[in-house]
């Protein structure tokens, strides 16, 4: 169903409306589907500009609690960082709505993991045959973090964690921000938590918060809370503003530092 229509923005029509050619009635949803969107426009920016006068501490909460979680601007990272591009090349997409940039990232993301998989799944089941450590070497001086990222949702979970440890800390920052973490959901779990919180701490180093966000939305709730310590607290809010899931904005943002920043 198209759901541009009249019939599906509105639901029963009025007699009169309902009996009008089509591309009349077309005409009139054209025109309410732009109010809808002026107005969607209007109140996302008065409600980021009115989160400039709140304490950077507060503002991914009180974003949440007013259906602003995620902007334009924060997707359009987003999905250059998926791209491997500048952000401001898209700058053209300001004007799209967060929800349909996230459906989009998503597409992206599920197009470059779909690319070559089968010749991706060859080199993951041939990786059995060979032992963790020589995969390891392998992964660091040819594959690189592209290659590593891509094959690491393909390997059995107890194999992937074993390479996994045996990686520098480095180089586990490199897969991490080419890696969706969806796709290797198994790995990242079963990852021990001192291995996690140097990875963190590197990619805090780096500043990269878009990756630090991805595997919050991921890690259990113990290794989230080891990681945090390592970033610095004037990044946490930047990071809760990268959650693709706000409900998990307390992980990084507790009660106990927005008091005390209320309190400052």
């Amino acid at each position: 169903m198209n759901d541009r229509t009249l019939a599906a923005q509105l639901g029963s029509l009025p007699e009169g409306i309902a009996a009008l050619p089509e591309e009349d009635q077309q005409d009139l949803s054209d025109a309410l589907h732009e109010a809808r969107r002026r107005q969607a426009r209007a109140l996302a920016k008065a409600g980021n500009e009115a989160l400039r006068f709140i304490p950077a501490l507060l503002r991914p909460a009180v974003r949440r609690a007013m259906g602003l979680w995620m902007t334009s601007d924060a997707e359009i990272r987003k999905l250059a960082r998926t791209l491997g591009v500048a952000p401001e090349r898209f700058g053209y997409l300001r004007e799209v709505p967060p929800e349909e940039l996230r459906r989009l990232r998503a597409q992206v993301t599920s197009a470059l993991y779909d690319a070559h998989l089968d010749v991706l799944e060859r080199m993951a089941g041939a990786s059995r045959l060979l032992p963790n450590s020589l995969l390891a070497r392998i992964a660091e001086r040819v594959f690189g973090p592209l290659l590593s990222a891509r094959i690491a949702g393909l390997v059995d979970v107890t194999h992937g964690v074993d390479i996994a440890k045996r990686l520098s800390p480095g180089f586990l920052a490199d897969v991490a921000a080419e890696l969706d973490p969806r796709r290797a959901a198994g790995i990242i779990a079963g990852l021990p938590a001192p291995v996690v919180t140097k990875v963190a701490a590197e990619l805090a180093r780096r500043e990269d918060w878009i990756t630090i966000a991805r595997f919050v939305d991921m890690l259990p709730r113990r290794t989230i809370m080891a990681s945090v310590e390592v970033i610095p607290p004037d990044a946490l809010a930047r990071v809760a503003e990268l959650l693709d899931d706000p409900a998990r904005v307390h992980y990084v943002l507790p009660a106990d530092r927005i008091d005390d920043d209320l309190a400052g």
